[in-house]
């Protein structure tokens, strides 16, 4: 029987009642100063000085409460020779209500989502399999299922008013519910601390466990350090449990360039739930790299990447994975922007039990394509709405014999939903 969600309709009409009295409300425009903060610094970093100052006074104008903008409209004054105007910002960015780079003890974000899958379950167009649990159901490739998820993110910095290293703790929740294969509802937690030190006009630098606060500036050097773990179910089972380790580390070139470094572990432990599977028991070692371009600002960037995974497990999945990946951000107008990603991935297992329908047969080989568009619309300072769809393609040498096809399959994803920033 088809499980409905009345409350969502509810929930989300109360997120757009937000959305238009924010619009109504007199309150700092903080996501514009940001992107004005983060254009003004990038200006900076090229030896433009006069337009930093353009656009750090428009930060300033949008959110007079935060410092920085005033303080680095300062430095670009004093690129220029205009002491007395420079000396005056500095002295007002310290008397800030929010000092230089002090952007809060926290931050948080809480997300409702609506999609339509058509291959909830990953399997062939053409193949049929039991469904979990009493009742003989059977699913099939073509079975398409809706979803409703629901997320939150809450970000603690307990020396965020303070010079040096950053330490940041990240912890998140979320939970998808379907409509029809409630076994495939998917619930995590996620707790993460993490170590930073330098800076970036993004006022942020991306690791495998996340992304990490860090000052607005245009230092050439980040790093980032991160421990942390995770706990998922499925359906009202305990389904996964990893404990994950990262670092990552950033060089800026030139103001248009900039390389990423990042190392990943991860310690993984299936529950032996009737959807997991102890054989998949161990260890997961990771290296990434990826060139950045950005082309006149930091929301106009390209992104093209490599990573390679070594997966120790049980003879049936140990393998190795090599992927190429890309992104590309760029924005279409004051308040919307576009995201488009691209990977391929290939999946080599090393023994041949991976072969699990045909033991003697050879090593199972994966080829893994995907491609992403997302349009995203500031409808307010706190509020997004986000687009997306997503396609993946999946080919496999695994033959199940007879007629049946491959453990190859296809999908589609599309979700629309909404954010708040607290």
């Amino acid at each position: 029987m088809r499980r409905t969600c009345p409350s969502w309709l509810l929930i989300l009409l109360g997120f757009t009642a937000l959305s238009a009295a924010s619009f109504a409300a007199p309150v700092p425009r903080r996501a514009e100063a940001e992107v004005d903060l983060a254009e003004g610094l990038s200006a900076l970093d090229r030896g433009d000085a006069a337009k930093a100052i353009e656009w750090l006074e428009k930060a300033a104008e949008l959110d007079p409460e935060k410092g920085t903008p005033r303080f680095r409209q300062g430095i670009a004054l004093l690129r220029q020779g205009r002491v007395p105007e420079a000396a005056a910002e500095i002295e007002a960015s310290l008397a800030a209500f929010h000092p230089v780079d002090d952007r809060g003890l926290w931050d948080g974000t809480v997300g409702l989502s609506a999609a339509e899958d058509t291959n909830p379950n990953l399997l062939s167009k053409d193949l049929s399999v039991p469904a979990p649990g009493p009742g003989g159901k059977v699913v099939r490739g073509g079975d398409s299922d809706g979803l409703g998820r629901v997320d939150l993110r809450l970000g603690i910095y307990p020396f965020h008013a303070q010079e040096g290293p950053n330490l940041g703790v990240t912890l998140e929740a979320g939970r998808a519910f379907h409509f029809d294969f409630g076994y495939l509802d998917l619930g995590q937690a996620r707790g993460v601390v993490q170590l930073a030190f330098g800076s970036d006009p993004q006022g942020s630098v991306q690791g495998p466990l996340g992304t990490a606060r860090i000052p607005f500036d245009g230092s050439r050097f980040a790093a980032l350090f991160q421990a942390g773990g995770a706990v998922y179910r499925l359906g009202s089972s305990p389904y996964l449990h990893t404990v994950e380790g990262g670092a990552a580390f950033s060089v800026h070139e030139t103001p248009g360039t900039a390389t990423l470094f990042d190392l990943g572990y991860a310690d993984r432990r299936f529950s032996g739930s009737p959807l997991s599977d102890p054989r998949r028991n161990g260890q997961d070692l990771s290296l990434g790299l990826s060139q950045l371009f950005y082309f006149g600002g930091w929301n106009r960037a390209l992104r093209l990447g490599a990573r390679g995974v070594d997966r120790r497990a049980g003879p049936e999945f140990t393998g190795s994975f090599l992927e190429g990946n890309g992104e590309l951000v760029w924005p279409l107008g004051l308040r919307l922007s576009t995201v488009l990603e691209g990977r391929v991935r290939e999946d080599h297992y090393d023994r041949r039990e991976s072969n699990l329908f045909h033991p003697a047969g050879p090593a199972r080989r994966d080829t893994n394509l995907q491609t992403a568009a997302t349009l995203l619309w500031a409808a307010s300072d706190r509020l997004r709405w986000t687009l997306r769809g997503a396609f993946t393609r999946r080919n496999s040498n695994v033959d199940l014999g007879g007629r049946l096809p491959d453990l190859g399959y296809r999908r589609l994803v599309v979700t629309a939903g909404v954010s708040w920033e607290l």
